[in-house]
């Protein structure tokens, strides 16, 4: 069997000519051997390993891009992959950066990117080698994974404003790793994590950090009921601050005035706007809410004038107005305080609900000819 033929036979039958058996070849025969063998290298990156001639990078491109993991085959004949073979692999499967750091090659910014984009996981290998990955690979593993941020401190390194930023952006709890590792994040980092995660201002206050009205804003914002984090801490919110956390939810007021603040009219309005029930927290610590506050918490709730009327708060014309402009019937409360209510409620009272007249009339009071109009053309 002549080696022409022999040749033939092995990539035919998808086998590589043993190297000891190809350093037999002549010159020509080897050069049949790899023309051959380059083709089948291009269809099927696994034949690599029986490629015995030089590698340009058009080949190692060819290669890695029909299979990833022969770009192991190139590193194992000593050959050092340009930059763009590399992107192609770690690209295909970030994994394959192992590979090319166990030949004690340290891979660029680019192929270490390209790397931990594909699978943020692949900076324990970059770090596990000892290489401090810069501020773009490790805003490309943030982003993806805040809590990564913990693999990167843990390791000594100290990230950056931008890395913390990314990192509290993608997760907010992930501000506890940075506070852990007796790092004061800027109020830029502490506003970001808040922001992701209102209840990440806990970590903050828990390590003696008093934030910032803008910090305790952006909480407030995100969820009203951490105020209760900042009050337990002896902190007194500002106004603006207490409005954030009450205009996100009403009922938040009830932290406020257990720590013995009386909020602002401001302040009870808000609440009242977005919880008419949080009058109820306002009049049990022994408050009289004001016409505005009253008005503000019946508009849109006018059931909840009996309430005011049973804490013996005596409504003034308009908040009478409020409640049965919303609900007609609440007329028959302020009735049975004996309150006689002007025109003008009876009026609005009979508009919203035609009925509301019997109420009136039940009370032994005479309803005006405009009142008796209203009802009649609102049955």
């Amino acid at each position: 069997m002549d080696n022409k033929y022999l040749i033939n036979q092995y990539i035919n039958t998808g086998m590589g000519i043993p190297k000891e058996q190809f350093d037999m070849l002549s010159s020509n025969e080897k050069k049949t051997y790899l023309r051959k063998m380059e083709i089948r290298v291009k269809q099927d990156g696994s034949y690599i390993e029986y490629y015995y001639g030089e590698l340009p990078e058009d080949i190692q491109l060819a290669v890695v891009t029909q299979d990833g993991y022969a770009i192991e085959h190139i590193l194992n004949k000593g050959i050092t992959p340009s930059e763009a073979v590399q992107l192609v692999a770690v690209t295909k499967d970030s994994d394959l950066i192992l590979y090319i750091l166990r030949k004690g090659i340290t891979p660029s910014e680019r192929v270490q990117v390209a790397a931990v984009t594909k699978d943020n996981y692949a900076i324990e290998y970059i770090i596990g080698k000892g290489i401090t990955p810069s501020e773009r690979v490790q805003l490309a593993v943030v982003t993806q994974d805040g809590d990564l941020i913990q693999y990167i401190l843990e390791n000594g390194i100290t990230p950056s404003e931008a890395v913390q930023l990314a990192a509290v952006t993608e997760n907010g709890d992930a501000i506890k790793f940075i506070l852990a590792k007796g790092i004061t994040p800027s109020e830029r980092v502490q506003i970001a994590a808040v922001t992701e995660n209102g209840k990440a201002i806990q970590y903050i206050l828990n390590k003696g950090i008093t934030p910032s009205e803008a910090v305790q804003f952006a909480a407030l914002t995100k969820d009203g009921g951490v105020i209760k984090y900042i009050l337990a801490k002896g902190i007194t919110p500002s106004e603006n601050v207490q409005i954030a956390a009450i205009t996100q939810k009403g009922s938040a007021i009830s932290y406020i005035l257990d720590k013995g603040i009386i909020p602002s009219e401001a302040v009870q309005i808000a609440a009242v706007t977005q919880d008419g029930g949080a009058i109820r927290y306002i009049i049990k610590k022994g408050i009289t809410p004001s016409e505005a506050v009253q008005i503000a918490a019946v508009t849109g709730e006018g059931y909840l004038i009996p309430y005011i009327l049973s804490k013996g708060i005596t409504p003034s014309e308009r908040v009478q107005l409020a409640a049965v402009r919303e609900d007609g019937d609440a007329i028959y409360y302020i009735l049975d305080k004996g309150i006689t209510p002007s025109e003008r409620v009876q009026v609005a009272a009979v508009t919203k609900s035609a009925g509301a007249i019997q109420y009136i009339i039940d009370k032994g009071i005479s309803p005006s000819e405009r009142v008796k109009m209203i009802a009649n053309q609102n049955k």
